[in-house]
């Protein structure tokens, strides 16, 4: 696949790894498009070679940047978190992905277990390394598609400001989904060969939990739960929802999790390895954890 992808970066306060993040994307084993600074909040006053910044003296929010993106026109887009880096291959990664398995892809993706609450989840990339291709729900950190699929993202649009900095990344993936079966995945980050990773451990777990993350805020979790029930209510689907698999990493039941024969013994009795797993999910639905 020989399409290039332009680059979205979204600065908030947090200009630190800037160099860093310009300088991998610099790097990558595969031709680069455009390279643009979303920045909201404090103004960058530097010039820097081939890249435009774009300065917006108000805080619009997370959504504004998939807004910004109309502006690319590369074959495709990767959206990157102020606080992401990519290793050297990481587009050739997505490429190479992409070129078997069309989708939306990202650096940590959620499987959620609960069509009404963002956690818990299950995580893989670059927090849990899988060394193969996983299918999930969302994908957060970076988002690489293509750039024909974006007017789908308004698709049901309806932000106010109670939500501005939550939900994109749940939506993206919900209307993709919808209007064009689009699924989401994390590619392979493979424990050996951090090149081919969407973010290096060494400056995510840095910058990744500063004051300024939106994660770290007291309701973020309460706006992230509304916006899961928001788009599964109006028919996302999750994965769970739509494999017949039964991970035992889910169940957590105590007496059946811990216990091996009690595993093998669901492993033998289809019938009980679905009737498990619908009892787990709706006691997650009801909040209740065992």
């Amino acid at each position: 696949m020989n399409g290039k992808v332009d680059i979205i970066i979204n600065a908030y306060k947090r200009h630190d790894l800037l160099s860093e993040q310009l300088s991998a994307i610099r790097s990558q084993s595969v031709p680069i498009g455009e390279i643009y600074v979303w920045n909201n909040g404090e103004k960058i006053d530097e010039k820097i070679q081939d890249v435009h910044i774009v300065n917006s003296p108000k805080n619009f929010g997370v959504w504004s940047r998939f807004f910004f993106a109309l502006n690319c026109t590369a074959e495709f887009i990767a959206i990157f978190d102020d606080d992401t880096v990519p290793g050297r291959r990481y587009f050739e990664n997505c490429f190479k992905c992409f070129s078997e398995f069309p989708g939306i892809y990202g650096t940590r993706g959620l499987r959620f277990l609960s069509n009404n609450r963002y956690a818990p989840y299950h995580h893989y990339g670059w927090m849990e390394p899988n060394e193969n291709l996983i299918e999930v729900d969302i994908v957060g950190h970076n988002w690489f598609f293509k750039k024909e699929w974006l007017p789908h993202f308004f698709h049901e649009f309806d932000i106010d400001q109670s939500n501005r900095l939550a939900g994109e990344d749940i939506h993206l993936s919900y209307a993709l989904q919808c209007r064009l079966g689009v699924k989401t995945y994390v590619p392979p980050h493979p424990i050996s060969d951090q090149e081919l990773w969407g973010s290096l451990p060494q400056y995510a777990n840095e910058y990744g939990k500063s004051t300024d993350a939106i994660s770290s805020k007291v309701d973020a979790l309460s706006h992230f739960d509304a916006e899961v029930k928001k788009v599964c209510d109006k028919g996302f689907s999750l994965y769970y929802e739509r494999t017949s698999e039964l991970d035992m990493s889910h169940l957590q039941l105590a007496s059946i999790s811990r216990s091996e024969t009690a595993k093998e013994f669901l492993r033998r009795s289809p019938a009980l390895f679905k009737m498990a797993k619908r009892i787990y999910y709706w006691l997650l639905s009801k909040n209740i954890q065992l």
